[in-house]
């Protein structure tokens, strides 16, 4: 008669030979579809397919001085890269990016909304300047994924913010920031780069170890 068919996205980024994969059990693209065979209602199923799951993903990028020009535009890279291979659709993928360094530095690159083409988030991220912000305050930079990125611009769906940092907080609360992500129901994925971080503080940002990468810059973008 036909087929049930579930799929999900994972993205996984291999380190030391080892696939670190998130978000924990993926985004579901399709959920207990029924597909019949050979029949104009299997294309059908697949052009109008109504069970995918939408999600809204923000990119939360370390601009802070230990940074670098070189490092943050691997970030970006590795970032466009990851967006290539999502659903990016209005009803599907949303994708936003925002940059942080110290307290009250957190700054919008591009919203949610703001393009739909792959090609055109693209240019948007390897045009993203720099700032080489001097502090670092991670529980503010997570505040502002969740509520200033976030708010107004979902609705109903999945969200996911995915924090990329080469460091440490020397400034603010990153359990405060921490705490609006969760009273939020957004989901936390931290990206922890090179031998500068606190472990132990990204850790305490995530609800499952399986949110948690430690990598580096040349890694991240491999």
């Amino acid at each position: 008669q036909g087929f049930i068919v579930d799929a999900k996205i994972i993205i996984c980024i291999p380190i030391d030979g080892e696939d670190y994969c998130v978000p924990d059990g993926g985004i579901h693209i399709l959920k207990q579809q029924n597909l019949p065979v050979c029949s104009k209602e299997f294309l059908n199923s697949l052009k109008d397919c109504t069970t995918i799951v939408p999600a809204d993903v923000v990119f939360v990028l370390d601009e802070s001085g230990s940074v670098g020009q070189d490092h943050f535009t691997l970030s970006l890279e590795a970032i466009a890269e990851t967006v290539d291979k999502l659903a990016i659709r209005h009803d599907q993928i949303r994708v936003a990016l925002s940059l942080f360094g110290g307290t009250g530095t957190s700054r919008t690159s591009f919203n949610l909304d703001t393009s739909y083409d792959k090609d055109i988030i693209r240019q948007n991220l390897m045009k993203t300047s720099y700032n080489k912000e001097g502090n670092t305050d991670l529980g503010d930079a997570l505040r502002y994924g969740c509520e200033d990125m976030l708010d107004g611009y979902t609705n109903g769906v999945d969200t996911y913010v995915v924090l990329l940092t080469d460091g440490k907080s020397n400034r603010g609360s990153t359990q405060a920031g921490v705490d609006t992500c969760r009273s939020k129901q957004v989901t936390i994925i931290t990206v922890g780069i090179g031998d500068g971080i606190d472990q132990t503080e990204l850790l305490s940002t995530v609800t499952s170890e399986r949110h948690y990468i430690n990598t580096t810059y040349q890694e991240l973008h491999t």
